[in-house]
């Protein structure tokens, strides 16, 4: 926070200003008051720096006070009031000068000002009644809404005071003069002439390619030739090459944004690291996607960071306006889809990424939805790989992905599971519990179990869905009966219900598609999202049975190292750098939490490797050892959180070096070695 009692010599007159002024709407008049003082908010397209702030003084006040607001997003509406971070305030500064700051704020980022001249009374610089309390302005080029802000206080005196907004279009904001600097997008990565407008309903074009350098993409624009006025990307993180059409792949999305309007860049910030594999995606327009695509067809070559780099073809058969995160594929001679990516070279990479589990682990996982929170999980898909099958109830690795949904073929076979659940005999056996099924059988509302007798309760719940007697996975129900299909391609048995009307009424339009696929060789599961629109009651997941409700999380957000299960509930500590991030010469802190409850002693392992050691045959099921260590270290538990502090030498010869660490407790009784295990931390050290 900066606090500023500026004596002459550190003021500037408004001609010396060479920055950008945000533009604001024409004055209206002076509202003068003893204890209200107004401005106004925003949220920032882009990155920029606020490097001078001015109060109109039309009444001649001749001094003049100002705040700005770190806010956590907009304003409450008046009365209800809300408190941010003061970043910037002075006060009793001549109003002929523009008050000099460096204010650093990153895209996204909402912006709150507040301003006016005088000392006893605040006179605000109210803006012309047109305004309504909102004025359509531009930053950097991009657009950006003015929305009123006011503080039922004297800001001469103090500022942290708490500020309100206003119902859209009502009241005037006040004029703040806020002159800025934004950073420029540094590069265009070089791409291949315009050849023509590709169109079609369900198709989208982009490229990918592997990045030589580390680099931040900052922005994406999807050339508009055709002026549709809107434009839709999407960004993917990807292990390798797409596979070739017409097989496909999915997942690796970190980025999308729809319906933006074409002629803007779209901000954004993601970071890749040298060698990772980057597709994008990006057409204009709403229900036909118009595709602007290069000349010649095939690779192009082009450069990234002075470094060449060969753009090729990436294609989806799907309207990215509708939908994300769809199967993709590599279309080696295709021609390139354009979009405009901007980037920034990055000196330093050091990150901290947590993987593994540990030992933590649930008997259930499950989600419950209802009318007030609707399925989410449309597109995605989510795998439960056994550790092992010779265990009684064998334990799970649930990951997001891989593979997608496959439409069932013509020749699946059609059930019609009522009252009695439709049996299914596999043409070899699944794998679970220690046991070989050659049999399943799919109960009427979205449940396949190894049993005939699930005892299946009237009423979803998740406390009905987990104390069924039997083991059982699916989307439990309230919608009318219906079909269910039914294949088997390769090792894989597949369960599919397909557009599953929410309304409970054949030929409704809020349909719902979903699939399990048992894979019969690995004993692995699969669910997959096709198309989820219901707003009834749903419980998602996969219950062993006869258990509590424990279990429930956010599948949606499932973390890219994933969970476990287990036969018994298991809680494990948790080890993180609390959002510090491995960079040379600093100290680095090492915090282990939820420490459970009669631990006696910790430890903490080190190592230059990763590793995935699995103690279930030492009497700790779940648990495994995500480190091969050089180095332990023993620590005394001062509660339920402990931090290590790691100093990290300031050596250039570490940069890129990675670091495993993970915790162990002492915990008697948890299991028969008595130890539980944290999940990992991948720590790559860098400069910053």
């Amino acid at each position: 926070m900066h606090k500023l009692l500026l004596p002459l010599c550190l003021v500037f007159s408004a001609t010396a200003i060479a920055q950008t002024q945000l533009p604001l709407p024409s004055f209206g008049s002076t509202f003068a008051s003893t204890s209200a003082t107004r401005g106004f908010y925003f949220q920032t397209p882009v990155a920029i720096t606020i490097t001078g702030l001015r109060v109109p003084d039309e009444a001649g006040i001749g001094v003049q006070c100002v705040e700005v607001t770190s806010m956590a997003g907009p304003a409450p509406v008046y009365p209800t009031t809300a408190t941010g971070t003061q970043v910037f305030y002075a006060s009793n500064v001549p109003s002929n000068v523009v008050i000099p700051c460096k204010l650093d704020f990153p895209a996204g980022a909402w912006i709150g000002v507040l301003g006016a001249c005088g000392t006893t009374t605040m006179n605000s610089s109210y803006s012309g009644p047109q305004s309504g309390g909102m004025f359509a302005s531009t930053l950097a080029g991009q657009p950006v809404t003015l929305h009123q802000l006011l503080t039922q206080t004297n800001l001469a005196t103090a500022g942290a005071h708490p500020y309100s907004g206003n119902a859209q279009g009502l009241g005037q904001m006040g004029r703040i003069e806020v002159f800025y600097a934004a950073p420029p997008l540094s590069t265009a990565v070089g791409l291949p002439a315009f050849h023509t407008t590709n169109s079609a309903v369900a198709a989208t074009r982009g490229l990918y390619f592997t990045t030589p350098v580390s680099l931040r993409i900052r922005g994406l624009r999807v050339p508009d030739e055709t002026r549709n006025g809107v434009q839709n990307v999407e960004v993917k993180r990807l292990s390798a090459a797409p596979a070739t059409l017409p097989a496909t792949t999915s997942g690796g999305e970190v980025f999308y944004a729809n319906n933006v309007p074409s002629h803007q860049i779209i901000p954004c910030n993601l970071l890749f690291n040298a060698g990772d594999t980057i597709g994008v995606l990006g057409a204009c327009g709403t229900t036909t996607m118009r595709n602007s695509v290069g000349d010649p067809a095939g690779p192009f070559v082009t450069t990234i960071g002075g470094q060449a780099v060969t753009l090729r073809r990436l294609t989806t058969a799907t309207n990215l306006n509708a939908s994300q995160a769809q199967p993709f594929s590599a279309d080696p001679t295709g021609r390139i889809g354009r979009i405009e990516v901007y980037y920034e070279l990055v000196d330093g990479n050091a990150t901290a990424t947590l993987f593994g589990n540990g030992c933590e682990a649930r008997k259930n996982f499950f989600e419950v939805f209802s009318f007030s929170s609707p399925v989410d999980l449309d597109g995605m898909s989510l795998r439960m790989e056994p550790f092992d099958h010779d265990a009684f109830q064998a334990p799970y690795h649930m990951t997001l992905g891989p593979g997608s949904f496959q439409m069932p073929p013509a020749s699946a076979t059609v059930l019609v599971p009522g009252a009695t659940p439709a049996a299914v005999v596999l043409s070899t056996s699944f794998p679970f519990g220690g046991q070989n099924h050659s049999t399943m059988h799919v109960y009427r509302r979205g449940l396949v179990s190894l049993s005939p007798n699930l005892n299946e309760p009237s009423y979803i719940s998740a406390g009905n869905f987990c104390s069924m007697s039997w083991p059982r996975w699916g989307c439990w129900h309230e919608l009318s009966s219906h079909v269910v299909k039914y294949h088997e391609t390769g090792s894989l048995s597949v369960f599919t219900w397909y557009m599953v009307p929410s309304s409970g009424v054949a030929g409704s339009t809020n349909t719902n598609t979903w699939q399990l696929k048992f894979d019969r060789a690995t004993g692995q599961v699969f669910f997959h999202w096709y198309t989820m629109h219901s707003p009834h009651t749903w419980v998602v997941g996969f219950a062993r049975g006869g258990g509590l409700p424990n279990g429930g999380r956010d599948l949606s957000a499932t973390p890219s190292h994933g969970f476990n299960t287990g036969a018994a509930d298991v809680d494990a500590p948790t080890l993180t750098t609390a959002g510090t991030l491995p960079v040379l010469g600093a100290t680095l802190p090492l915090v282990t939490s939820d420490v459970p409850a009669g631990s006696q002693f910790g430890v903490l392992l080190l190592g230059f490797a990763p590793d995935n050691i699995n103690l279930a045959a030492f009497d700790a099921p779940t648990c495994f050892v995500h480190v091969q260590p050089v180095a332990t270290d023993a620590f005394v538990l001062t509660g339920p959180t402990t931090n290590l502090p790691l100093p990290i030498p300031n050596e250039v010869a570490f940069v890129g070096l990675h670091l495993y660490g993970q915790s162990a407790t002492y915990t008697p009784g948890a299991n028969p070695l008595s130890l539980l295990f944290s999940n990992g931390v991948d720590l790559r050290l860098d400069v910053q």
